[in-house]
């Protein structure tokens, strides 16, 4: 039989899994600085969490209202803690990261610029150009 992780007070009311967002961003950092960092900080990162779904149960709701707002307050705890933790990493991270802001990913696939193209100016309509109906042939 499957056994699964209990679903604690911060997953109720939000319906979020704190420990699954809180890897989610500390991939996010681990890709930006190409290193890893210890699983331990995303545990802490959602115990965190958890700690003040306990504590302030009617916050949460407004607090963590979308998967963004969540992801911004557990960037700014994931600063704090390296903060205490790794002094030498917090000092390499991207500017805003603390505040919440997503660390800058530069994307696997080159940017491809296509010319502009130049637009034709649209002519006179003439008899060749002109869609007409039956009739109108009829009377020309």
């Amino acid at each position: 039989m499957k056994t699964y992780v209990p679903v604690g007070n911060f997953e109720r009311q939000t319906t979020f899994c704190a420990l699954l967002v809180a890897e989610l961003v500390v991939r996010e950092l681990e890709v930006y600085l190409q290193e890893s960092l210890p699983p331990a900080f995303a545990e802490q990162i959602a115990a965190r969490a958890e700690k003040i779904a306990v504590a302030r149960p009617k916050e949460v709701r407004e607090r963590f209202r979308n998967w963004h707002c969540l992801k911004a307050f557990m960037r700014h705890w994931l600063a704090a803690a390296l903060v205490v933790e790794k002094p030498a990493v917090f000092r390499r991270l991207p500017e805003g990261f603390c505040i919440g802001h997503p660390a800058p990913i530069a994307s696997a696939a080159p940017v491809i610029k296509r010319s502009k193209q130049v637009r034709r100016s649209r002519r006179c309509p003439t008899r060749s150009n002109v869609f007409v109906h039956g009739i109108e042939l009829l009377q020309s």
